[in-house]
């Protein structure tokens, strides 16, 4: 604030501090002010256009920079994505990938996975309305990785790939694909994403990395369908 730094410029002249050091103060202060911004507009793991504005707007006025951390950039990087795959008029197709694609199937997004067949699901189906403000809300993520009881099965593993038509489980073992159409509902944590196949058949994706992207990508996906 105006008086903090009134206060720093006169307490810098009273100790007969050097203007580098008055300064270097100020900068201490000013990047816990928007280390604080920073972590409240990324604590819900989106990031979306007002929130950065207000960011910049607060660097602008402190005539500072939020100097970032690896971890901060990624975050940063990760919130933003999140925002544009939920609200981007269009999503963007990858260049190129390892899969051999029919005429108007485009990929979106590949991780590296293990591939689990679960017991089936017995809890009711969703109906159209459920399922589509289910997907619009959010409401297929936890924070908390919460287990399925019963036998698991590890199929195999290897990557999976999301394009606007199927599924692509391209494994160690074997190649396979599930047709968007055929998956009745899905839900997902930091660590997997468990999906819920026609006739209540249950499999679960285990992603290695970012599963929250992989699962907001698959939400988008079949909310265009």
């Amino acid at each position: 604030t105006e008086e903090e730094k009134r206060f720093l410029a006169q307490l810098g002249e009273y100790l007969d501090l050097p203007e580098d050091l008055r300064l270097l103060a100020l900068d201490s202060r000013t990047q816990l002010v928007l280390r604080d911004a920073f972590d409240l507009v990324t604590g819900d793991g989106v990031l979306d256009d007002n929130e950065l504005a207000q960011l910049r707007l607060l660097q602008k006025q402190l005539g500072r920079s939020f100097v970032m951390s690896d971890d901060d950039r990624a975050t940063f990087q990760r919130a933003r994505l999140v925002w544009t795959i939920k609200h981007a008029p269009k999503l963007e197709p990858l260049e190129s990938v390892a899969l051999k694609l029919a005429e108007g199937e485009v990929c979106y997004v590949h991780r590296p996975a293990s591939f689990i067949e679960l017991p089936r699901a017995t809890r009711p189906l969703l109906n159209g309305k459920e399922r589509r403000a289910k997907l619009t809300s959010g409401a297929y993520w936890h924070t908390e990785i919460g287990d399925v009881a019963g036998p698991q099965h590890v199929r195999d593993a290897g990557e999976v790939f999301l394009t606007n038509r199927h599924l692509w489980l391209d494994g160690r073992k074997e190649n396979s694909k599930l047709g968007l159409h055929q998956i009745e509902d899905f839900d997902a944590c930091p660590a997997w994403v468990d999906i819920r196949c026609e006739r209540g058949k249950m499999l679960r994706l285990t992603v290695t990395k970012h599963a929250d992207v992989f699962a907001h990508y698959l939400a988008r996906v079949l909310r265009d369908l």
